[in-house]
């Protein structure tokens, strides 16, 4: 754009600049915010043109952009540039002999000029470093400032614009309300502009107001009332409302649950290429929802909506590959798709992307970039992410995904951020946190040591069925320790750990097995037997179900 000819740029701009660092920043800052630009100085009959005999860099930019540029080289000649000292004569006087008692005059000057020429070799790098600095740090300002005007100005033309009956600018003031761009966000004020364009007939407000009355957005919720618009949206064919109503059936909010039904909207979204719906509708066969299970009618879908940047579907994909689930096992592509999914902030695919690093599986394995990814998505609330990432705490090394393996360890370890990281994801009801937390409680590590409240998370955990956590249960009871001993117990949980276990964990759970057999009567173990073959795991509690998409 730098090189554009200044035929085609109609507006000239006198900066002032001169400095070189200066106007490679202003260059950059222009480039960036997609300014056209003419630089008049790199041309002689240009800069004569512009009366540029002092060496200021002026340029052309288009009229329409004009605005826009002066804010940033504005920005730019407001900083701070150090100039240059005039270069200091070579035969300086040196101070004699007695320079302790008397100074000559001309030595006194020579010393302040050494003294300027030291200050100016360290401050002017310094001084580039702070301007490329501020440079970095202000773009963002600047570019932030002027979306939020471009924004209020566009909220203003819709306003306009509605005022004379304009359906569609409407609706798009109704969606400025209802995501805050340029207005204050106001649900309330959303509804009723929606209501307005919706009873003109634009589609997507009908949707959209459905979506106000399925979340309770500024109106009561009322389930029945979003089918009632979505299904006027799907009269004209609107995408989004055919996934929204998809969602209602999917659900069973609104329409009773039928998930033949929801894949049948999935799909006439998903044929007008709407990437969420694609995305659905892969999960529909993936599950053998309302179909028949289909793993490569899931890859399918899902590579669809990948494609089009949804970050769901670009997980989902990643995962397929992964298990070769669909399309042959491939880590490399499995680690493609988590990263473009995991960089637009999707908090599985970071957990899984740093599960690929831990494992070293399709890329260099690399600990620290896994501890990186991993609190990404523990930040989010991923209780997975936060469990493993207390487990790093814990172990001191990157993310261990085998609880004995911890326990074995003992380098640089920090038990009160393990601790805090397992709270989080124990809250959730994670099954593996719950399994650290007792195991924390039982050491004292991070926490006063209490046998009784480590039980009572081994329990919680041991109850999900997690191996782990049965097989130290099963030793408390064996030893009563936070619990009366009680042979049965202790084999009933030892026994479901060892059926549970995979490998070495699996020959200790059998070793304590026969440990706790000894001391027990055949009528304990029958009995013991018997509570095994009655036990079911407690379910997790259920996560909450996507809400449908506005248009």
């Amino acid at each position: 754009m730098a090189n554009q000819h200044e035929d085609d740029l109609d507006v000239l701009i006198r900066t002032g600049i001169t400095d070189p660092l200066a106007i490679g920043l202003a260059e950059s800052l222009l480039k960036e915010g997609g300014i056209p630009f003419f630089a008049m100085d790199r041309n002689v009959a240009a800069r004569q043109e512009s009366g540029n005999f002092l060496g200021w860099w002026n340029i052309r930019v288009p009229r329409e952009l004009e605005a826009e540029a002066r804010e940033i080289l504005r920005s730019v000649e407001e900083m701070k540039y150090a100039e240059q000292p005039p270069a200091l004569e070579s035969d300086d006087p040196a101070p004699g002999p007695d320079s302790e008692i008397a100074l000559p005059e001309e030595s006194v000057a020579g010393r302040k000029r050494d003294g300027r020429r030291a200050f100016w070799r360290v401050a002017a790098p310094l001084t580039c470093i702070a301007v490329i600095g501020g440079g970095v740090i202000l773009w963002p300002v600047y570019k932030k400032n002027a979306m939020d005007r471009k924004l209020a100005e566009a909220a203003r033309e819709y306003l306009v614009r509605a005022l004379q009956g304009d359906a569609k600018a409407e609706f798009d003031l109704g969606a400025s309300y209802d995501r805050g761009r340029g207005v204050r966000q106001d649900y309330i004020e959303a509804v009723r502009r929606y209501r307005k364009a919706a009873d003109q007939g634009n589609a997507a407000a009908q949707c959209s107001l459905g979506s106000m009355y399925y979340d309770g957005h500024g109106v009561r919720q009322d389930f029945a009332e979003a089918v009632r618009w979505y299904r006027q949206a799907v009269d004209q064919g609107n995408a989004a409302a055919q996934y929204a109503l998809g969602s209602t059936y999917y659900y069973g909010k609104g329409e009773q649950q039928d998930h033949a039904e929801a894949a049948r909207w999935y799909r006439k979204a998903a044929d007008q290429g709407y990437a969420r719906a694609q995305c659905a509708l892969g999960y529909i066969y993936l599950k053998g929802l309302g179909v028949q299970q289909d793993d490569g009618e899931a890859v399918g879908w899902y590579r669809k909506a990948a494609v089009q940047g949804n970050a769901t579907a670009q997980c989902a994909l990643g995962s397929m590959y992964y298990y070769g689930r669909g399309v042959p096992r491939d880590y490399g592509e499995a680690v493609r798709w988590y990263r473009a999914s995991a960089e637009q902030g999707e908090a599985k695919a970071q957990y899984d992307l740093s599960h690929m690093y831990h494992l070293g599986q399709g890329v260099v394995r690399d600990d620290a970039v896994a501890v990186r990814w991993c609190r990404k998505s523990a930040e989010q609330g991923d209780a997975a992410a936060q469990c493993s990432l207390g487990a790093s705490y814990a172990s001191g090394k990157g993310i261990p995904w085998d609880f004995l393996e911890m326990a074995c360890q003992r380098a640089q370890r920090d038990y009160g951020e393990a601790f805090r990281w397992y709270s989080k994801a124990a809250a959730q009801d994670y099954a593996a946190a719950e399994a650290g937390l007792g195991f924390m409680y039982y050491h004292g590590y991070g926490v006063q040591q209490d046998f009784a409240e480590a039980v009572r998370w081994y329990r919680k955990a041991a109850e999900q069925g997690n191996a782990f956590a049965q097989y130290y249960l099963g030793f408390r009871y064996y030893n009563g320790q936070g619990v009366p001993r009680d042979y049965v117990q202790a084999y009933k949980w030892m026994s479901l750990a060892a059926t549970r276990a995979a490998a070495e964990q699996h020959d200790d759970a059998v070793s304590g097995l026969d440990l706790i057999a000894r001391n027990m009567t055949p009528e304990q173990i029958a009995q013991a037997k018997h509570l095994c073959w009655e036990w079911k795991p407690r379910e997790a509690p259920a996560t909450a179900p996507e809400k449908p998409a506005r248009w």
